[in-house]
């Protein structure tokens, strides 16, 4: 092994998952309720039915809503020393049949107003999977793609460029998903130097 090399990283790409631990006191149940009992009331992001956005609402704050944006900032603060602050916090109802088609969550022509990290939450699946896919270019191999089994009470965190979709929703229920956003404290536009060790095998 040589210490002979040095990286300076341009720019992080990665998807981290989990699943709500039971102490966390977020009642899946309530929070679908208070979805469904809302959604006639709740005003979409966006008046055209062919994109995307047509399929978020803008949410009205439950306690489990404050108690999941805490454990996202916190526990991802303590895991990789990054504090986050909230930027937006939107429902995402997925009706029988619909796919969420292809998007990410930076759509602001002023980088000031687009989120780093996005979070997706599933509060309740029907018992047909779902899956959430991403869209990427990795170095000389273009078009790739990758996707994560999508599970109630599971979140998946990913750069909000990151362009994903999910498919269709083959239950005859509505999924239905928390989907927050975050900003990195301060930005996260400095120089990550490492020392680069290589080791050949």
């Amino acid at each position: 092994m040589f210490r002979t090399f040095e990286r300076l990283t341009l720019d992080k790409t990665c998807i981290t998952w989990g699943k709500l631990p039971s102490i966390s006191h977020i009642d899946n149940n309530k929070v679908k309720n208070h979805i469904l009992k809302n959604k006639n009331n709740l005003e979409r992001l966006s008046s055209n039915e062919f994109e995307p956005y047509y399929q978020y609402y803008k949410q009205v704050y439950t306690k489990e809503l404050t108690w999941l944006t805490e454990y996202i900032m916190q526990n991802y603060t303590a895991a990789f020393v990054k504090p986050l602050e909230l930027f937006e916090c939107v429902f995402l109802i997925q009706e029988p049949n619909q796919t969420i088609r292809t998007h990410h969550h930076q759509v602001s022509p002023n980088q000031k107003d687009n989120p780093d990290l996005s979070v997706l939450y599933s509060v309740n699946l029907g018992k047909e999977k779902t899956r959430l896919f991403f869209e990427y270019d990795k170095g000389r191999f273009k078009n790739c793609s990758d996707y994560i089994d999508l599970e109630t009470g599971k979140f998946i965190i990913f750069n909000s460029n990151l362009n994903h979709y999910i498919e269709q929703n083959k239950n005859d229920e509505s999924n239905l998903y928390i989907s927050l956003h975050f900003q990195y404290v301060n930005g996260d536009n400095g120089r990550e130097e490492t020392d680069y060790e290589v080791k050949y095998t």
